[in-house]
């Protein structure tokens, strides 16, 4: 097509003297250029939408616009109407009168099956076998050209007239079932894979009684009954869940050489509190922060502790028995805590006093508390002193904190 730079010429070129050249009347020819001949000055708005539109029509033509050439808006008018010819590469083939073979109806079918209706959980698509023609269905195809469609989950349906050639089906993929409607023979053909299930031979007509056959790989499964127990075979559960849950949780030893204290604690004064920096062993995916100061912050969620651990004085000194140890788990306040935020277990009443070394006894806790996540989690026991010499009682053992919910 002719074009010319807007203001750069001030009258159309190659105009024979007395010529008129179009537009005409109240029209002009250029922006902001000499008026045209017969007519005025036109703005620059209605002038480039008339070559936007012009370009639009070049474009769904696929026709470049080529300059000092008048025949490119003719050409790509006509080329939308005859259609594109076969010897370009199109997939759109024409007859023998430069016309395409495809038919509205076809085009209309085209425009039902890429529809959003394809989207339905059962999508269905429909073949019609013309009298004399076999028709070769590739579905790989036709779900390639449907971009988000997928033929996995939907029915295909084959219609034909009665004693017309067969239908043959190419399984490169393949959907859940096949409608039939008809007395033709169709035939399912494909690699066998797992991508392609159907192969099988559908045959259309009542009278025969067998009227779908299928093979090892076919369409009909056998009933399986499932073997809970089973390694392997048909009867084999896959994916099986675990019978036994598998909670995410922490130990924590009592005792450990690397605790301050010759294995003890840090000293907190009146009490020994537990360093989770040592001695502290996750398992099954719990996240916690271990914090500088020794405490830890679990996850929310609901924790059952439970533990025990051997009460033992490591030298002769003086000691009440029962031994009085007071032993707390808990956030938001100091030791003990209190009952709300923390597991606790107080020693019995004292029935005598003794100068004793070795083992002492045994401490025993365990408690449900929904209250420590996100919060410094403390764990630690009362400093039990000898009347005698002061030597701390120590514990030696294991505390678990799971986490059940």
């Amino acid at each position: 097509m002719q074009g010319f730079l807007i203001d750069s010429v001030s009258v159309p070129p190659n105009v024979v003297a007395g010529q008129t050249v179009p537009p005409v009347g109240n029209g002009g020819w250029g922006r902001d250029c000499a008026k045209g001949v017969n007519g005025t000055k036109v703005s620059a708005d209605p002038m480039n939408d008339l070559l936007g539109n012009l370009l639009r029509v070049l474009q769904a033509a696929n026709v470049a616009p080529t300059a000092n050439r008048y025949d490119d808006l003719v050409d790509a008018l006509n080329k939308l109407y005859r259609g594109v010819s076969s010897d370009q590469g199109n997939v759109l083939l024409v007859g023998a009168d430069g016309k395409p073979l495809l038919t509205d109806a076809v085009v209309k079918a085209h425009e039902t099956v890429t529809s959003q209706t394809w989207d339905a959980v059962n999508k269905v698509l429909t073949f019609t076998n013309e009298a004399g023609v076999t028709l070769t269905v590739n579905l790989a195809a036709v779900d390639a050209h449907l971009a988000s469609a997928s033929l996995q989950a939907g029915i295909l349906v084959l219609h034909g007239v009665d004693g017309e050639p067969d239908v043959t089906v190419d399984l490169t993929t393949f959907l859940q079932m096949v409608q039939m409607q008809g007395s033709q023979s169709i035939t399912l053909s494909g690699s066998g894979t797992v991508a392609s299930p159907l192969q099988a031979s559908v045959v259309l007509d009542p009278s025969v009684g067998n009227l779908l056959s299928v093979s090892p790989a076919g369409l009909l499964a056998k009933q399986v009954n499932a073997d809970w127990n089973a390694t392997s075979g048909v009867a084999q559960i896959l994916n099986k869940p675990a019978s036994l849950a598998s909670l995410p949780g922490v130990v924590v030893e009592l005792g450990n050489s690397g605790q301050a204290n010759g294995g003890i604690g840090i000293d907190q004064g009146s009490w020994y509190q537990i360093d989770f920096r040592i001695g502290t062993n996750f398992f099954n995916g719990l996240q916690a922060t271990i914090n500088s100061d020794g405490t830890m912050v679990l996850p929310g969620g609901v924790y059952i502790l439970c533990g025990n651990a051997k009460i033992i004085a490591w030298s002769s000194d003086t000691y009440q028995l029962p031994a009085q140890m007071v032993f707390a788990v808990g956030v938001a306040y100091s030791f003990p805590g209190v009952y709300q935020y923390a597991v606790q277990r107080f020693a019995d009443y004292p029935l005598s006093t003794q100068t004793v070394s070795g083992y002492l006894g045994s401490l025993n806790i365990s408690g449900v508390q929904p209250n420590w996540g996100g919060q410094s989690l403390w764990m630690g026991f009362s400093k039990v002193l000898g009347s005698q010499s002061a030597a701390p009682l120590h514990l030696q053992g294991a505390m678990t904190i799971l986490k059940v919910g």
